[in-house]
This record gives structure tokens, C-alpha cells and sequence, in this order.
């Protein structure tokens, strides 16, 4: 089959304009994923944020509520750390918290999301576990923080609560407990787990308390 010199140069022309596309298609996704990433991660502990987060706790009360599996929320936070700001200055509280980022992002399992909730507070989504295995967990956390010494502040503490979602699938209502949990731990001394005594959330209407 015979093919004319201006076949060929329409196939090239083809030919280049498609390797083109391809190029811009690959970059538009990259850029994509670069945003994605962007609004999905805090932006100086690089843990998801905690609109990401919800995003994820929302999908996995879903399957919660679908296959019947435990479901626990742990609130983590730095105790006195104004005072480390006052004490050792704004950008040693930031490489403080990003240690601590790291070390509690190895030490959990690959299911677990954990996410910065805001300033110096974390949360901890624990899927399938009950609230015992979530306080051991939140234990053997809160003696990994006790024991690590921090590059510029030395050692810090933290104070942890959690709470179980049980016949409750009010996620809200569920990280309220566990925030209040957390408030117990700071005003029985600081350095503790407090397991939420109400596993429901007390807020809807389909609530009661255990």
C-alpha cells in the first residue's frame, strides 16, 4: 500500500499532537494528586488534617454499621505546651510536635488514621478495636511519649481519652466524649488515659446511657 508524503506528515502531526496530550493528561493528574494531597495533609506535621479525617471516619462508621465491628476514637494531647512555646520558643513547639507525629505514626497499625485535630491535639481512629484494646493501645502510646526524649524540649507527657462508638453512629457525638474524656484526664493530673464512661453519645435520639 502506497502512502502519500502528506499521509505521513498528517499521521506525525497526529502522532505528535496525542504524545502532547498524553503529556498534559499526566501532568493535569499530577497536579491533582499534588493538590489532593495538599488539602488532605496539615500542613507542618504532614499527618491528614482533620477534615480528611473525618472524610475517612465517616466511611468507616459506614462498615461499622454494616459488619457489626468495634470502632474506638482516641484524643491525644501535649500537656503544658504553652509552656514550651513560652519556655523554648514557637519553632521549637513545632519541631516538637512533628516528632511527636512521627513517633506515634509508627507505632500504630496500618488501619489506624490518625490525624492532627488541631494545635496541639491528635486523634486516633482505631477500627476494630473495643475499648479495651483501645486503651491498651493509648497506654502503651502515652509511656512511648513519657519515655522519648524531644530533640530541643526534652521530655513531654500527654494526656489521652477515648471512647467506644457502640449502638451510637453519631460521629460527632462520639469525638465530643472523647474530647471530654481528654478534659478528665487534664483535670485528674495530666500524663493518663481516661476511658469515656458513656459509650453513647448522649446527643441523638436513639441514644442511651450504658
Amino acid at each position: 500500500m502506497n502512502i502519500l508524503s502528506g499521509d505521513v506528515q498528517s499521521l506525525a502531526y497526529v502522532a505528535s499532537m496525542l504524545a502532547l496530550l498524553s503529556l498534559f493528561v499526566s501532568l493535569y493528574i499530577k497536579d491533582v494528586k499534588e493538590l489532593e494531597s495538599i488539602s488532605f495533609t496539615d500542613n507542618l506535621t504532614e499527618t491528614y488534617n482533620r477534615y480528611r479525617f473525618l472524610e475517612i471516619a465517616q466511611d468507616e462508621l459506614d462498615r461499622h454499621i454494616r459488619c457489626e465491628t468495634p470502632l474506638s476514637f482516641v484524643m491525644i494531647d501535649i500537656d503544658n505546651f504553652k509552656k514550651v512555646n513560652d519556655d523554648y520558643g514557637h519553632n521549637a513547639g513545632d519541631l516538637a510536635l512533628k516528632e511527636l507525629s512521627k513517633l506515634i505514626s509508627k507505632n500504630v497499625r496500618k488501619s489506624d488514621i490518625f490525624a492532627r485535630w488541631g494545635g496541639e491535639e491528635f486523634i486516633l481512629m482505631l477500627p476494630d478495636s473495643d475499648s479495651y484494646s483501645a486503651y491498651k493501645i493509648s497506654e502503651r502510646l502515652r509511656l512511648l511519649v513519657e519515655n522519648y526524649e524531644f530533640k530541643q524540649v526534652g521530655h513531654l507527657t500527654v494526656s489521652i481519652g477515648l471512647s467506644e462508638l457502640t449502638e451510637c453512629h453519631n460521629l460527632t457525638g462520639t469525638i465530643a466524649q472523647v474530647d471530654k474524656a481528654l478534659y478528665r484526664s487534664k483535670l485528674e493530673g495530666r500524663n493518663r488515659v481516661t476511658v469515656s464512661p458513656k459509650t453513647l453519645c448522649g446527643e441523638c435520639d436513639t441514644c442511651t446511657y450504658s
